[in-house]
């Protein structure tokens, strides 16, 4: 499973693709802003974006709206902290919201996909 860490934050990034390698078993790719994230997934087969929300240049939700334009069905979940964020997020198309800094629920969440329950391979 190859999983998109979308967030400004370098060194959050850089600790998300630390856990997710080696806690959930994934294939981690980053990017740093809402445009960044639409190459990667123009360029790469993505299963599944991890998308903060604000973000200098496109916010988390202009970038789902516009991934969901790009790759129809392609799962996003929200790890934001901001207050306003998740319902933002969620009305935008995001599958599920977790919040930061609580990694736990997040890997547990990419856990369960890459295990197969609810996965979907574009591949």
């Amino acid at each position: 499973m190859r999983v998109l860490v979308v967030d400004d934050v370098p060194e959050l990034r850089s600790l998300l693709r630390l856990i997710l390698e080696t806690e959930a078993g994934t294939e981690v790719l980053e990017a740093g802003s809402g445009e960044e994230a639409l190459e990667v997934v123009d360029h790469h087969d993505v299963d599944l974006v991890v998308m903060d929300q604000s973000m200098p240049g496109m916010s988390g939700a202009e970038c789902i709206r516009a991934l969901a334009g790009l790759r129809p069905g392609l799962e996003v979940v929200a790890f934001t902290s901001m207050p306003d964020g998740e319902a933002m997020l969620l009305r935008a198309g995001a599958a599920a919201h977790f919040t930061k800094p609580q990694v736990d629920p997040l890997i547990a969440f990419v856990r369960q996909r890459s295990a197969g329950d609810g996965y979907r391979s574009s591949e």
